[in-house]
């Protein structure tokens, strides 16, 4: 229903700002896509900002049971401010 972009951007941002997907794994799924690559959309930017920052907020709620998550949180957060050059490693949360 909505802009097909919203669906893709968190393969993008595992390929651009994580570095999770391979080149050829990136390429082989933008291939299947009839050769649609979501990194070179003018909205990509503003939706992986988006989806970065809703994965963050899910580890800072969680980070309140969680006290261990409290580094991971602090990690996260320098990265979205520029602190942390991509690509990015973040644990799973």
């Amino acid at each position: 229903m909505g802009p097909r972009e919203w669906d893709l951007v968190p393969i993008g941002v595992d390929h651009a700002d994580f570095a999770r997907l391979s080149a050829a794994d990136y390429d082989s799924f933008v291939t299947a896509l009839d050769g649609y690559d979501v990194t070179r959309s003018p909205a990509f930017a503003v939706l992986a900002a988006i989806t970065e920052l809703r994965w963050t907020a899910f580890t800072i709620r969680r980070s309140r049971d969680d006290p261990a998550l409290e580094t991971e949180v602090r990690h996260r957060l320098d990265c979205l401010t520029g602190r942390i050059p991509k690509p990015w490693r973040w644990a799973a949360s």
